[in-house]
């Protein structure tokens, strides 16, 4: 994957798990809300009902009250007043029972009351009975005083009898309802107390998750990628230091060269000048695997190759038929165990780049000393991973190499062959770009690397 791709995926998945967090935050907050806020309209209706039926028991009393007041008043002027306040009282209580039985039966699907205020108006107590009862005593009342033909003896005997019910149990009962609802409500204040509690863990909660999950990813992520660059760069320093002076050192070898070349022809020994023009071919040659392991690790670190479909048993031919003129290549035994038939869909120049790495650096650091060098070539698939082996009985690597052999402008054999000392250095970075994985297994005799990555 390319720098330019990774740091693109990087603010990706930043934004990606940030923008999570914060709907995650939302939810709860939204969630809180409407919880809250519903259950503060649900406590303003229980103040308001609870106002209602304290209306009733006041208002009980005030008709029992206006009744007497009704009866013995002695001008027409008072009757007239007592009659008048003992009609609203009437009015407003009928009007209250209605809204608190319209409330009761309205809401016993979902129950925002208990059982025990429906038993109150409909059960033993039959207070809805009651009610309607006392206030058509209330009302017989006042029909007689608008009665013409009406005596004292009537409108005493009913008013008794509203006294006698509003003293007798009625107001007890009402008191009993309105104490009934202040109970109900103080528990939804209790419950809604318990609700916030609920509300401030789930968000602690939700806060220690994200950081967890969330938040400790990214700050895991920004570090992982805050020392890739680190390390990039100091790679990158080293690169620049050393390609600088591999990039000078063949050409002004060259022009020394060029310059012996040029006096020895004009002098007539041609084979100094011979020797001197092979040694410049010697130069260029390096210089050209350098400049070339160059563009491969520019290819691997700036661009970003498509997946393509490959058959990995002809690359593997095609690229061990390339190699065929390198020295040595005659004396070893090249054989190859290819179980993957079907065509596998990879990012092609990165593979083959380090195939042929590794399958040259086999050809070139064979042992000499070995009348039978060889090298194997096996690969087979692991459900979605493809598994690339590369063995070979040839110099290996010694042991206190190991640790940095994939590490930039190391060289193992320079008295076998020259090169760039990046060709381990390209290979791992090739199959990073794969999104695999290259490990290194010494052998009795020789080595093995293996490659494994991703396929489909």
């Amino acid at each position: 994957m390319s720098l330019i791709k990774r740091t693109k995926t990087l603010r990706q998945k930043i934004s990606i798990l940030y923008c999570v967090a914060l709907f995650i935050i939302a939810c709860v907050m939204i969630t809180a809300y409407a919880t809250i806020n519903a259950q503060i309209n649900l406590n303003k209706e229980d103040g308001h009902v609870i106002n209602i039926s304290g209306q009733q028991r006041m208002l009980s009393q005030r008709i029992a009250l206006l009744s007497e007041q009704l009866v013995d008043a002695e001008s027409v002027n008072q009757r007239a007043e007592h009659a008048s306040n003992l009609l609203k009282s009437i009015f407003t209580m009928r009007q209250n029972h209605e809204e608190l039985i319209a409330r009761l039966l309205a809401k016993v699907g979902d129950k925002p009351y208990s059982d025990a205020i429906y038993k109150y108006y409909y059960g033993d107590e039959n207070l809805d009975k009651r009610v309607l009862d006392y206030l058509g005593q209330a009302e017989a009342l006042i029909a007689f005083y608008f009665l013409e033909k009406n005596t004292q003896k009537d409108e005493i005997t009913i008013a008794d009898s509203i006294v006698k019910t509003a003293l007798g149990g009625l107001l007890v009962s009402l008191n009993d309802v309105v104490y009934q609802y202040e109970k109900e409500a103080t528990q939804k204040v209790e419950n809604f107390r318990k609700l916030e509690t609920l509300f401030l863990f789930i968000g602690l909660m939700t806060l220690i998750i994200e950081a967890l999950l969330i938040f400790k990813p990214i700050l895991n992520e920004i570090v992982k990628k805050t020392d890739d660059l680190e390390r990039s760069n100091a790679e990158l320093t080293e690169f620049s230091y050393r390609i600088s002076h591999d990039l000078r050192a063949p050409v002004i070898s060259s022009s020394s060269l060029s310059d012996v070349a040029k006096e020895s022809i004009r002098e007539g020994d041609t084979k100094s000048a011979f020797t001197a023009l092979n040694h410049i071919k010697s130069a260029m040659a390096k210089l050209e695997n350098l400049i070339e392991d160059i563009i491969g690790l520019t290819k691997v670190k700036l661009v970003d190759m498509k997946e393509e479909e490959v058959s990995l048993g002809g690359m593997v031919f095609e690229i061990i038929k390339e190699l065929g003129n390198l020295e040595g290549v005659e004396n070893i035994e090249i054989t190859t165990d290819i179980k993957i038939e079907n065509p596998i869909f990879v990012k092609r120049i990165f593979l083959q780049q380090s195939l042929e790495n590794l399958i040259s650096n086999a050809i070139k650091y064979h042992n000499p000393a070995e009348k039978n060098p060889k090298i194997h070539i096996s690969a087979y698939k692991d459900k979605k991973e493809c598994v690339i082996s590369i063995s070979d009985n040839g110099l290996g690597i010694a042991e206190e190499y190991r640790d940095k052999m994939f590490q930039m402008f190391q060289r193992f054999h320079p008295q076998v062959s020259f090169g760039s000392g990046l060709g381990l250095y390209l290979i791992l970075a090739n199959v990073h770009a794969l999104d695999g994985e290259v490990t290194y297994n010494p052998l009795d005799q020789g080595s093995e690397f293996i490659l494994t990555f991703p396929v489909r």
